[in-house]
């Protein structure tokens, strides 16, 4: 592990065990509960452990349903052995306070204990648990924990004074069920003796339940030589009259595994013709309401299996013809035409069901499924075609998924369009079908044109919402970026391209995103929204100028709200986007703007209809803060922040004052801020940013640590440019160690900060050559992989796979491996 990712682990660790002081155990319980109701276990964790680590935890009253919901988010994550640990502190605690915990659930939790334990691999310490539970509990539960115990000694040795044991538990809570699993256990075990003891007490009562253990059954009457006595002695009853049905299958079940089906097959059919009164079996047909249905199924198998599939077909037709309902026959014997070249058997097999359930829309849709899936899909759109208009429209959505199956796009489009505005089937499930179908079909991008073809023309709001939002997920799917495009730009009004901008925005699509709503027209309604979207996406960009556009064009759209004229009060959604353009400002360094919408709201926050809530109000004070900050206004600024305390406001303003000490050279100070932020778990947010410049000042002193600080203070007021000399500097003071591969990579990132992209790969790409540090290492070719050209930069893919192998355990590793992924996929046609 090298030296950074080490820092972060133990950062990581200090801050689980560490204990932030000003909330209740309670409080902190709660955020747990709610946490764990969301399924995030990582952040229950953290609180349920802070509740431990408290000094309330003595006397917290929930302290048994904290502990057990540990034990459940361990198990969640599949940590059984951390598992097994809180249920085993659960379990402890109880024991030693029985009053005082859920009593009702204290054998619940013991046999989690115990189940952890086994997964763990602790399968002698999770019998212990049972076995005790065991004496404790009422004879009612006895045989469940019972079973647990066979299972359990499946993977362990055992002393004979343990089998022992577990025999007389099984003979005391019903041999007739148990015994079959204590019989396979001796087998296991190589016990056979008392494997075929138990099984010769079972089978006689049960031969049902005999075929379900046969595998074990047959090789312990093997290693006893007693096989052939086995089938000898079900013979025997067969011929006694005891119950034909089960002993019949069993002994042709047991013949059939010993490779004897010839004669498993002589003898099914000699009792099946003395049921039909015949010499000689011909047809099934005989046999309907004589023998039971698993048993004339068993006679198929076998001549199947012995005189090959002809014979078996010739069986189940006759069956068919007199049971002619049997849907579960009819689809083995159309498989079995399928599977030996006869596909139009099979196609008027499922035709002639059809036909004989005319008028039953449920049976016809299942032939049309049925000869889809055996692959005959021109007979199957074919007959969806003849009874189309005989299907009801309550089963719309059912016969638009036959016609996707079918490959009959636009009858499918229909039907969903139908089953939509019948209110049956909302657009969501009728989303996720074509979605689904679109995922693994090979004509989806015939599904997608017969979308796309109804779509043109038609104006947005008269598009179903289903079909809005599948023409998009599979357009994207598909990478058909120019016919999305093309179909967006088709709506005079613009709001589609809108749409599609976004859902592009959140796949990282980024530059498709900004051509369509660049692509808006000004004299359009939906303009000014658009402008809106531009800003928010531009408003995540690295590079300043494009922050500095999402800065002009929010400004733009709040012009009548930020004038030192305008008298139109504000509302609490107004006061929202005036703040969000406030950090939007501050995140481009525009402090100027930012105080603006910071002065605005705060002249009207007496006129609110509402108050604002303390969290909005810190929220309002950062703004400030940072304005102040970014203005080189620093005892101002520290003031400000030292006042904020509600997360995660509190955490940000702890990171800008460190920094600004630093910057000041106050370096003592600045280490001790960054290392309280580390060591503080409430801080997290910050905790590898604090780190990073711990990392970063360990090496520096004298002038060098004066050109940091000073770089870091330009950074602060977004002076990237004036910051990359010093940076430079520092590399040159510090030649040929890690502190100047640190600067030079610093430089380069301010280079594309201040947007020069190309300045920032060269500077990288001379770095690479011969950089020795792991992590900047890895840091410049994702970098350089980021900032490739948009034709594509061969290379730099090149470089990535490399990165593969060298670090293939590492984060950047993962990210490559991702982006690697989507460019794979963006390349296919």
């Amino acid at each position: 592990m090298n030296r950074f990712f080490l820092l972060i682990s133990i950062a990581a660790a200090s801050i689980i065990s560490a204990v932030a002081a000003g909330e209740s155990a309670v409080s902190l319980f709660q955020q747990g509960n709610a946490a764990l109701a969301a399924g995030d276990y990582v952040s229950a964790a953290y609180y349920y452990q802070r509740v431990r680590e408290s000094d309330e935890w003595p006397q917290f009253s929930d302290k048994a349903d904290l502990l057990g919901k540990l034990g459940l988010v361990e198990e969640g994550q599949s940590r059984f052995e951390h598992a097994a640990y809180w249920y085993g502190e659960l379990v402890d605690w109880l024991d030693k306070n029985p009053n005082s915990g859920p009593g009702s659930f204290y054998p619940y939790y013991r046999l989690r204990y115990a189940d952890c334990l086994e997964r763990a691999g602790d399968y002698k310490r999770a019998a212990s648990i049972l076995w005790d539970q065991y004496e404790k509990t009422e004879a009612a539960v006895k045989p469940a924990i019972v079973e647990r115990l066979v299972q359990n000694y499946q993977f362990r040795e055992c002393t004979p004074e343990e089998m022992t044991a577990l025999r007389q538990a099984v003979m005391a809570n019903g041999v007739q069920t148990l015994g079959w699993n204590l019989a396979e256990l001796y087998q296991q075990k190589q016990q056979y003796e008392e494997s075929f003891a138990l099984y010769q007490d079972l089978w006689p009562q049960a031969p049902n339940q005999a075929q379900d253990h046969l595998d074990s059954m047959i090789e312990t009457y093997r290693a006893t030589n007693h096989l052939d006595d086995l089938v000898n002695a079900i013979q025997e009853r067969l011929d006694q009259g005891e119950n034909p049905n089960m002993l019949l299958l069993l002994e042709c079940d047991i013949l059939r595994r010993l490779d004897r089906g010839e004669e498993a097959l002589q003898r099914m059919e000699r009792f099946l013709a003395k049921l039909a009164g015949v010499e000689n079996l011909q047809s099934a047909r005989s046999l309907i309401g004589r023998a039971p249905g698993s048993m004339i199924q068993s006679w198929i198998d076998l001549v199947q299996r012995i005189r090959g599939d002809d014979a078996a077909v010739e069986l189940m037709k006759g069956w068919i013809e007199a049971q002619p309902s049997d849907v579960l026959l009819r689809e083995r014997l159309a498989n079995l035409y399928a599977n030996t070249g006869r596909l139009d058997d099979a196609v008027a097999l499922w035709r002639d069901w059809a036909a004989s359930f005319s008028g039953d829309a449920v049976a016809l849709l299942h032939a049309v499924d049925q000869l889809s899936t055996l692959g005959a899909q021109d007979a199957a759109a074919k007959l969806l075609e003849e009874a189309s208009g005989e299907i009801p429209p309550q089963y719309a959505f059912r016969q638009a998924q036959s016609a996707l199956r079918t490959g009959r796009f636009n009858d499918a489009i229909a039907e969903l369009n139908v089953a939509s505005v019948s209110g049956q089937t909302s657009p969501a499930a009728i989303e996720d079908a074509v979605q689904k179908f679109a995922q693994s079909a090979p004509d989806a991008q015939a599904l997608f044109d017969a979308m796309v073809e109804r779509a043109t023309g038609v104006t947005y709001a008269e598009i179903p919402l289903w079909m809005r939002n599948s023409i998009e997920t599979v357009g994207a799917q598909l990478h058909q970026n120019g016919a999305l495009s093309d179909l967006a730009r088709a709506e005079p009004s613009g709001v589609w391209r809108i749409e599609l901008a976004r859902g592009a925005a959140q796949r990282g699509d980024r530059d498709w995103a900004l051509d369509l709503l660049n692509s808006v027209d000004r004299d359009s309604p939906y303009y000014v929204s658009a402008e809106r979207e531009k800003a928010l996406l531009l408003s995540e960009a690295f590079t300043l100028p494009d922050r500095r556009e999402a800065v002009s064009l929010m400004r733009t759209s709040l012009e009548p709200f930020l004038s030192e004229s305008s008298r139109i009060p504000l509302s609490q959604i107004l006061v929202e986007r005036l703040l969000t353009f406030a950090e939007i400002a501050l995140d481009a360094y525009a402090p100027a703007d930012a105080l603006g919408a910071v002065g605005k709201i705060e002249s009207a926050s007496n006129e609110l209809d509402q108050p604002m809530s303390p969290p909005a109000e810190e929220r309002l004070h950062m703004a400030r803060a940072r304005a102040w900050m970014e203005q080189a206004q620093w005892p101002k600024a520290l003031d400000l922040f030292n006042t904020i305390q509600i997360e995660p406001y509190a955490t940000d303003a702890a990171f800008y004052s460190a920094r600004i000490q630093l910057g000041l050279e106050e370096t003592d100070a600045a280490r001790d801020a960054f290392q309280a932020i580390v060591e503080d778990p409430a801080r997290w947010r910050r905790a590898n940013d604090a780190l990073e410049e711990l990392t970063a000042l360990e090496p520096l002193v004298g002038e060098a640590l004066e050109l940091y600080s000073r770089a870091a203070l330009y950074e602060l007021q977004g002076r990237f440019a004036d910051a990359i000399p010093l940076y430079r500097q520092i590399a040159v003071d510090h030649f040929g160690d890690d502190a100047e591969e640190r600067a030079l990579y610093t430089a380069g990132l301010n280079e594309w900060r201040e947007g020069d992209v190309t300045g920032a790969r060269e500077q990288w790409k001379r770095l690479s050559v011969d950089v020795d540090h792991p992590v900047i290492h890895g840091m410049i070719r994702w970098n350089l992989w980021r900032t490739r050209p948009a034709s594509g930069d061969v290379g730099d893919l090149t470089g990535y796979q490399d990165l593969l192998l060298e670090f293939p355990d590492t984060l950047f590793a993962d990210l490559a491996r991702l982006e690697m992924q989507e460019r794979n996929r963006q390349d296919q046609p």
